[in-house]
């Protein structure tokens, strides 16, 4: 019974979603994010910052590793960490959430630089280029799998 009520659920869902991409793109966005409910005011527990210190940064690399090797993206590497060489440039920043002083998720923020950044080896940014601004890329995004699964303290789906 569980199985069946699980396989109409996933059908429901690829159904609802085939609907919402024939609404227009703005009506589209507004039901987006009426899904997502955050919590203006998150727990004191939660802290959002810059990684700053070594042990912070190794948090980072270490969770990063962590999803990565989880979702099959990579394999275990024996430093346990995950970095590239975009993270060892002044033009990255690396945001960490801690939860009761514990690393719980992590961003990198990459601004262009003389390497670029990483999506370009896959999509053509010219047309990107053209246009005014500085281009960035938010990229190396995880979050601990335990609130990944309950739900981030701060917002829930």
């Amino acid at each position: 019974m569980q199985k069946l009520f699980l396989f109409a659920r996933k059908i429901v869902r690829q159904l609802v979603r085939k609907l919402i991409t024939w609404l227009p793109r703005n009506k589209r966005f507004k039901v987006y994010r009426s899904f997502v409910d955050c919590n203006p005011a998150p727990s004191q527990r939660l802290v959002l910052k810059i990684a700053e210190t070594k042990e912070e940064l190794e948090a980072c690399f270490s969770l990063l590793h962590d999803a990565y090797v989880d979702s099959g993206f990579m394999k275990p590497d024996a430093s346990g960490m995950r970095l590239t060489i975009y993270h060892a440039l002044p033009t990255t920043t690396t945001l960490c959430a801690k939860y009761d002083g514990k690393v719980v998720g992590t961003i990198s923020l990459i601004r262009e630089s003389e390497l670029g950044v990483p999506m370009q080896q896959i999509f053509d940014l010219t047309a990107v280029r053209e246009k005014e601004g500085n281009i960035a890329e938010a990229s190396a995004l995880a979050v601990h799998p335990k609130l990944e699964r309950l739900g981030a303290p701060s917002c829930s789906r």
